[in-house]
């Protein structure tokens, strides 16, 4: 991976507090707080704030997202504190995941770990307003922790 390869750079070292929009590829190897819009993000450093991309996220070992992201391809190697919503969703060993992903395709390596609700399917998740809703809440949705062991 080379620096070169992306049209935006956090350095090392160096902190970005506020919005990012762009329409290319944007590396974090420092920390960015705030909301992101662009093609495609790879983290190296720290996120937190929320993620919308067009393309693919990819986070390093060394890297952490703490945000909500929306991509196409997301691709886990460090830890991930949020919700996921993607096409495709690739945990790779060693991947540390604290928020539910709902995904068309999954994959998970052996030693990553999920810590959430997991959807996934072809289809799209469907969100309904109730006009009346009922006097008593439904139950929390279930949440388990999966790990892969050899």
């Amino acid at each position: 991976m080379s620096a070169t390869e992306f049209e935006s750079v956090v350095a090392e070292g160096h902190r970005v507090e506020g919005n990012f929009v762009g329409e290319g590829r944007l590396l974090v190897l420092g920390e960015l707080n705030g909301q992101i819009s662009a093609h495609d993000l790879r983290i190296v450093g720290r996120v937190h704030g929320h993620v919308s991309l067009e393309g693919s996220l990819t986070i390093e070992a060394s890297g952490l997202l703490e945000a909500e992201t929306e991509a196409q391809h997301v691709l886990v190697r460090g830890r991930c504190i949020g919700n996921i919503r993607a096409h495709s969703v690739t945990l790779e060993p060693g991947a540390r995941v604290r928020g539910d992903i709902q995904a068309a395709t999954l994959a998970i390596a052996e030693g990553a770990h999920v810590l959430g609700a997991v959807e996934v399917g072809e289809g799209e998740a469907q969100h309904t307003e109730v006009p009346n809703p009922p006097s008593t809440p439904p139950p929390p949705r279930e949440r388990q922790m999966l790990r892969l062991r050899r």
